[in-house]
């Protein structure tokens, strides 16, 4: 088991919001950070995402310019996940 160091007041205000919620201060605090961790994950996704369709639209844009020449052109994609 590990343990976590908070301030007397965020414990306090913890104990608090569990006691409100009928629950203890650790499942609160398991389930706050499940759910920032599930965020995370999703923002980054979304990101990801993003950044793919950034990249087509901006591929797109350069090829409609006329200055794309298939002979000589790569395309690639890297991101680190």
């Amino acid at each position: 088991m590990s343990t976590l160091t908070l301030s007397p007041q965020r414990l306090a205000e913890l104990e608090q919001f569990a006691r409100e919620h009928g629950q203890t201060a650790e499942d609160v605090l398991g389930e706050a950070v499940s759910g920032y961790l599930d965020w995370q994950t999703s923002a980054f996704e979304t990101d990801e995402a993003q950044y793919a369709a950034d990249l087509d639209e901006a591929f797109e844009e350069h090829t409609a310019l006329g200055s794309f020449n298939p002979l000589n052109a790569t395309r690639t994609v890297c991101w680190s996940g």
